[in-house]
């Protein structure tokens, strides 16, 4: 063999160790990122569920404190009222740690959009006016159409009603 053909069989050696070695670090790599995405993915599910079954328990939790709350307004022993008294104050303790719960657990917003201020304060007065009128509390909000103020929100995300 001649020199010029060993030049050429160490070109190509290099050449097809570099091209095996670019080879393996694109299937490393996209190995890697195909893990992540299926991490990704498993996270979001477990998120998802995780803010389901924290839903699916706060809702007993909120009839209890009502169904408590209407019994402790009523004519009972006043040692019966410190004891629904505090047991009102656990639901309220267990309710605010599944909200904390829900705050981590729940998916971040995928997209903002538009949201029309006014049209917000009056779904939010038309949510509260019921439990207002039970307690004998006079709500009176007036906004001006006029100005139309819009903010971007996701809307979904905010709503914890």
């Amino acid at each position: 063999m001649t020199v010029s053909m060993w030049v050429i069989f160490y070109i190509l050696n290099i050449v097809f160790i570099l091209t095996a070695a670019v080879l393996l670090e694109v299937i490393k790599t996209n190995f890697d990122v195909l893990q992540k995405l299926m991490k990704a993915k498993k996270l979001e599910i477990v998120s998802n569920l995780a803010a389901s079954i924290s839903h699916e328990v706060r809702n007993p939790l909120t009839a209890s404190r009502g169904f408590m709350q209407l019994t402790y307004e009523s004519d009972i022993p006043s040692e019966t009222k410190e004891q629904i008294l505090i047991s009102i104050q656990e639901l309220d303790t267990a309710t605010g740690i599944i909200n904390d719960y829900l705050t981590f657990a729940k998916p971040a917003p995928a997209e903002a959009e538009a949201i029309i201020l006014h049209e917000t304060i009056n779904h939010a007065v038309n949510v509260l006016m019921p439990l207002a009128n039970m307690n004998s509390i006079e709500l009176d909000v007036s906004v001006e159409k006029k100005s139309t103020v819009i903010f971007l929100a996701n809307e979904k995300s905010s709503s914890r009603l």
